[in-house]
């Protein structure tokens, strides 16, 4: 699967330090998606609904929906304080994690993850960082498994991550000089 069949652009969110994907058929970028549905209740409420076997299942204490919707979106407010503050002071390398656990060489590890702000946050954000420290977000889930083989929405995230890292070394972005070539060519294919 080609990845750039799937971008319609890469949205600067802080010019030269924080980018988000934007897909084709979306309106706007990923980031400003996943914020707003986990900011909306009725997509929690129906989103809980559809995956209370999960919830159930008990890899999160909240077992309850009306619980699980209400810590969610506390949890989305104080994380768009906290990625806003991360991005305006160029401490991006704090807010964001190595993707994999036990990582050692955190600094080159290019994927991504963020967690929401609350002790065991079902919120996670997925970016791959550039070798100059930008990053750009491509994705994101409610996470209610310990593993990501547990769900199918967390296996399609970690694709998507594992798929802009590949398209953005085969296109030879290491920076964001590089990076903003590649929005010029990726805007005049609009």
């Amino acid at each position: 699967m080609n990845f750039e069949e799937h971008i319609a652009t890469i949205t600067p969110l802080e010019e030269g330090y924080l980018y988000s994907v934007e897909y084709k058929g979306d309106e706007t970028d990923v980031l400003d998606i996943l914020l707003d549905r986990w900011d909306d209740t009725e997509y929690l409420v129906d989103y809980f609904d559809k995956k209370s076997d999960l919830l159930h299942e008990g890899y999160f204490t909240e077992k309850e929906i009306a619980n699980s919707v209400g810590n969610v979106i506390r949890d989305v407010n104080r994380l768009k304080i906290k990625l806003a503050k991360a991005s305006k002071t160029g401490k991006l390398h704090q807010f964001f994690k190595p993707y994999t656990k036990g990582i050692q060489t955190r600094h080159l590890e290019p994927l991504k993850k963020a967690y929401g702000t609350m002790p065991r946050s079902m919120l996670r954000l997925y970016a791959v960082c550039l070798q100059d420290g930008s990053y750009i977000i491509c994705g994101g889930a409610i996470k209610l498994t310990k593993n990501v083989d547990g769900d199918e929405e967390l296996q399609k995230e970690r694709a998507r991550l594992n798929r802009l890292r590949d398209y953005l070394k085969q296109e030879g972005i290491e920076d964001t000089e590089q990076l903003d070539l590649l929005i010029l060519d990726l805007e005049e294919d609009k």
